[in-house]
């Protein structure tokens, strides 16, 4: 195994497939948010769901 690849998947380039900045997903309509509270929110006022799960 390369000592300088980190990856434990070789041939595949794990990192690129991760998001750069955390990002929120809503799962009933799949809208995005950047912050936690504001899906929270969106989850309360549109889909009539509680907030804190």
């Amino acid at each position: 195994m390369n000592e300088n690849n980190n990856n434990d998947y070789p041939g595949i380039d794990t990192e690129a497939k991760l998001p750069k900045d955390p990002e929120y997903t809503c799962e009933l309509c799949m809208e995005k948010f950047d912050k936690p509270n504001d899906l929270q929110e969106h989850r309360a006022a549109i889909h009539t769901a509680v907030k804190s799960i």
